[in-house]
């Protein structure tokens, strides 16, 4: 019965109130201290808390992020809780929810995805927290070895290779 109490707490409110619930616990985290790397291994215990409590030296961006995602959202999150970025973008593809950069101007509460040219099946990814007219800040877990809030100017962006777009989170919650 906690359970599924604190599940429908997580889910309460309209898509956008959830959406900033997600967007509001990504900031809290960036402004903790705890939840940095321990000897550079992707691991400590705060990071242990968005891999639901496994212990690897598995990169964590995504499962942040995705922890973010299911601590806002509870069982309206669209997408599974994963370790994998790239899972997250082909799961957004496949519904029909995922603009290449370029093409659509992010929202907070979407998810920026970048993707390795290199190696398509991995990349990063991250909460985007804030527009502007120049760009957007997007909280990242495993940023630096810890969670950070990191500004990116759309020329930027845009520029950049190994960014790949955005899940529009704010079509898809809704």
């Amino acid at each position: 019965l906690n359970n599924q109490n604190s599940e429908n707490n997580r889910a309460s409110g309209s898509p956008s109130e959830r959406l900033l619930k997600m967007v509001e616990i990504a900031k809290a985290e960036a402004r903790r201290n705890d939840n940095v790397e321990t000897n550079g291994n992707n691991d400590s215990s705060r990071i242990r808390v968005y891999k639901h409590g496994a212990r690897n030296s598995h990169q964590w961006c995504s499962y942040f992020t995705t922890w973010c995602a299911e601590e806002g959202l509870g069982s309206k999150m669209p997408f599974k809780w994963t370790g994998s970025s790239q899972a997250v973008r082909k799961a957004a593809e496949r519904a029909g929810k995922f603009s290449k950069k370029g093409t659509y101007t992010p929202r907070v509460g979407d998810i920026a995805i970048w993707t390795k040219q290199s190696d398509p099946a991995h990349g990063h990814i991250g909460i985007i927290t804030k527009v502007t007219s120049s760009g957007v800040e997007i909280t990242e877990g495993n940023s630096g070895n810890r969670v950070k809030t990191n500004t990116y100017s759309f020329a930027k962006l845009q520029r950049d290779g190994f960014f790949n777009g955005y899940v529009r989170m704010n079509d898809w919650v809704a």
